[in-house]
């Protein structure tokens, strides 16, 4: 499943990420992992949203 950051989120090294980037949420390290850059990392919280598809 993929998400959306609603709002800039920054990284506990200090990285902006901007509103509406794809993530995807990795259960085995319990984090959001950023689509194309998967170093970016961050603790789930309220300012995602789930992306819908539509075909």
């Amino acid at each position: 499943m993929e998400y959306t950051n609603l709002t800039v989120v920054k990284t506990q090294h200090g990285i902006e990420v901007e509103g509406n980037s794809v993530w995807r949420f990795n259960q085995h390290l319990n984090l959001m992992v950023l689509v194309g850059d998967e170093s970016i990392r961050i603790k789930p919280n309220m300012f995602f949203e789930r992306v819908i598809k539509l075909s």
